[in-house]
């Protein structure tokens, strides 16, 4: 079985913590060029 890939995403200490607590349920980025770039690499490999 492959292993499921992993995302990275750079987060300040106090979203971080709000995600941990269940407070902040989910994450938005903006719809740029840099995420785009990004997101179709990862899933290429």
């Amino acid at each position: 079985m492959e292993a499921p890939k992993t995302l990275f995403l750079t987060l300040k200490k106090e979203f971080f913590d709000q995600i941990k607590n269940g407070v902040k349920t989910s994450e938005f980025r903006e719809y740029k060029k840099h995420w785009i770039h990004n997101f179709i690499y990862i899933y290429a490999l």
